[in-house]
């Protein structure tokens, strides 16, 4: 069987995003006094809960009166450059990918692209951080799709 095609997740698939993730989950943590949790342990144990609904109910059980997810938008898309890193190896298999002639899609709960507070974010200026965004004829993120993971 010929292929023509390869979807990837970004998020610890291509992108080690994970010391931007802890070090955003840090921040929320301490704005709103949390510091019975481990940051990365949180985010680990989310097994495909998306993070929104898991800081919701932790505000809920907590009766936190900070918008967790909101403060993690804010914080997360406002991040220094540098966090970000592709694993080793993706860029040159990605390029060797293209290469045969096969079409790349990118697949994530991000969202693709966005406004918030003024600064361009979303999957695509990552991607387009790592350099590689012009590798990938097909992103969907978040805003497009219905059914979000695990559907």
């Amino acid at each position: 069987m010929k292929y023509k095609a390869i979807l990837f997740d970004l998020d610890d698939t291509l992108l080690d995003s994970m010391p931007a993730r802890v070090k955003t989950l840090e921040h929320v943590f301490a704005s709103a006094d949390i510091s019975y949790l481990e940051p990365e342990r949180f985010l680990r144990d989310l097994q495909g809960t998306p993070l929104e609904d898991a800081l919701a109910k932790l505000e809920a059980n907590l009766n936190i009166g900070i918008d967790l997810f909101e403060e993690y938008r804010r914080h997360y898309w406002s991040k220094e450059k540098g966090l970000l890193r592709l694993y080793p190896g993706v860029g040159d298999m990605l390029v060797k990918l293209r290469h045969i002639e096969l079409r790349l899609g990118i697949v994530t709960t991000k969202t693709m692209n966005f406004e918030f507070q003024g600064k361009i974010g979303g999957a695509v200026t990552e991607l387009e951080e790592m350099g590689i965004a012009n590798l990938f004829s097909v992103m969907v993120g978040f805003e497009d799709v219905s059914l979000r993971k695990p559907h």
